[in-house]
């Protein structure tokens, strides 16, 4: 997540079941040979025809369309500890946050 590169995950999903397959995979994170996976600080989509570019469940713009990170664009701030009742990676209350 902090590494400064775009995680590109390429699926060629053949039959409607393979697509759903290759999905279900990403979502564990589980590897599959049919999903190709790379990474890149750009990226440019392009299409034969404008196509829409969904980005977080929205249609953000067409193709062509270039993708990039901004450096230290998110700030994030976290509590010294945690609240007794989180349910996180590690449920021990008051255990200090991890940034």
């Amino acid at each position: 997540m902090d590494d400064g590169k775009l995680d590109l995950y390429f699926i060629d999903p053949g039959r409607f079941w393979q697509l759903i397959a290759s999905v279900t995979h990403l979502k564990f994170g589980l590897a599959r040979p049919d999903v190709l996976k790379r990474s890149a600080i750009t990226v440019s989509l392009r299409t034969d025809r404008p196509q829409p570019v969904n980005a977080d469940g929205q249609i953000a713009t067409k193709t062509p369309a270039e993708f990039g990170l901004l450096p230290k664009a998110l700030t994030v701030i976290v509590p010294e500890t945690l609240p007794p009742d989180h349910r996180g990676l590690d449920a021990s209350p008051q255990a200090p946050c991890r940034a």
